[in-house]
Parts: C-alpha cells; sequence; structure tokens
C-alpha cells in the first residue's frame, strides 16, 4: 500500500508540475517534457513492481519446493493452520448462518455448513471429546440439513461426504 501511495504522489507531482508548466510557463517544452518524465518514471515503476512480484513468486514457490524435498514441511499447508483455527471456523460458520437466514435453500452454503459441522463432529469422536457439540456440529441438525441439500439434487457429492463422516462419527457404519 505504502509503493501505491508513493507513486501516487510522484505522478500527481509530476504532472502538477507540468500542467503548471504548460499553461503558466512560457517554457512550454520543459513543462510538457517534465510530464513526460514523469508519466515514463511511473510506467517504468509499475512494471518494475510486477517484475519484482513475480520474482518473488517463483522465489517462494522455489523455497516451498526445497523445504519439501528436505522433509523439513509443506508452508503451504503450515499457512492454512490459522485459517482452520477455532476462530476462524466460528467466522465461517457466523457467515454461512447469515447466508441461510437470507436463502435457506442455498445450497452451497448448506454443503459448506455440513462439511464444517459433521468433519467438526467427526474430529470430536476421534479424539474422545465428552462435552456436548456446538450447535453447527449438533447430529440432528446436521442430519436434517444433509438430507435437505441432497434433495436440491445439487452438490451431492459434498452432501454425501457429509452424511458418510456423519454416520461414522455417530456410529451408524453401515
Amino acid at each position: 500500500m505504502g509503493k501505491t501511495v508513493k507513486r501516487v504522489a510522484l505522478v500527481s507531482g509530476f504532472i502538477a508540475g507540468a500542467v503548471g508548466g504548460v499553461i503558466l510557463d512560457p517554457h512550454h517544452i520543459a513543462g510538457a517534457s517534465l510530464l513526460l518524465v514523469g508519466l515514463s518514471a511511473t510506467l517504468y515503476s509499475f512494471w518494475s513492481a510486477d517484475v519484482h512480484q513475480d520474482d518473488s513468486d517463483l522465489m517462494q514457490q522455489t523455497m516451498a519446493e526445497l523445504l519439501v524435498a528436505s522433509g523439513a514441511g509443506n508452508p503451504y499447508t503450515k499457512l492454512v493452520g490459522p485459517k482452520l483455527s477455532r476462530e476462524g471456523v466460528r467466522s465461517a460458520i457466523s457467515c454461512l448462518d447469515r447466508a441461510l437466514e437470507l436463502d435457506p435453500r442455498d445450497t452451497d452454503a448448506l454443503a459448506l455448513y455440513t462439511l464444517l459441522g459433521t468433519q467438526h463432529l467427526w474430529l470430536r469422536v476421534a479424539a474422545e471429546t465428552r462435552s456436548r457439540p456446538p450447535k453447527f456440529a449438533e447430529p440432528a441438525t446436521l442430519r436434517q440439513m444433509i438430507e435437505e441439500g441432497i434433495r436440491t439434487g445439487h452438490r451431492l457429492d459434498d452432501f454425501y461426504c457429509a452424511k458418510g463422516m456423519l454416520l461414522d462419527a455417530v456410529g451408524q457404519f453401515a
């Protein structure tokens, strides 16, 4: 963001100087030259930043490949952890609750909600957590939402996946 502000200030300064030079100064060529120099410098600055960003992305990809090859772990996987934190899930569920309030038949929201809920429930069972699951991971609610999602006929793979995890979590393996 800081570079963009500097670029805008640079361009504005050159344009103001050039316009002022062209309009008010008897040396029109000098003012027009100042404008061209400013625009050229700004274009080069934007081009240079894009080139550096491409280099940075390539360097990050190469570093990730080297870390994976050395057995040190995958940095992309490690970036996901904070997004799947308890707060991240709560934020996602809150947004999905609002989406379903606006349109209870929103299959995308239903699918995401049921997948998050059943995964949460399944992990609680796997960890042998005895406390009651949060509202979004209650088996009865999830079962109802999954059946409603299946009836829509869309995203069936997500709903059947959620149903399988739910049945496994509640011990109905057959």
